[in-house]
């Protein structure tokens, strides 16, 4: 399996590609994602100095996925580490838990 189909959220099993595009999802999902890491958003993004912030998921409970995308100053991308980092801590504490 590739890394972005060992998902905890209840519902991701149940995502489905229902956008007329489904075809060229579909094609990127088994032919790049499931071959891959590739994930442009976090590879490509700060390249050019965005950051990206996920507001709902649909495996998480939402209608849709949205997420924003924006040139962060200096001041918002070190912020922005720092609960990514804190994030990453809790996710740890969480799968370490008996």
């Amino acid at each position: 399996m590739a890394h972005w189909e060992h998902r905890d959220e209840s519902r991701w099993k149940d995502f489905k590609f229902n956008q007329p595009y489904a075809k060229g999802l579909k094609r990127l999902k088994e032919e790049v994602l499931a071959k891959t890491d590739f994930d442009p958003a976090q590879d490509h993004a700060k390249r050019f100095g965005f950051e990206v912030r996920f507001e709902s998921t649909i495996p998480a409970g939402a209608e849709t996925c949205h997420f924003t995308m924006w040139q962060a100053s200096d001041e918002e991308r070190e912020q922005w580490e720092l609960l990514t980092e804190k994030l990453e801590r809790k996710a740890l504490r969480v799968v370490q838990e008996p």
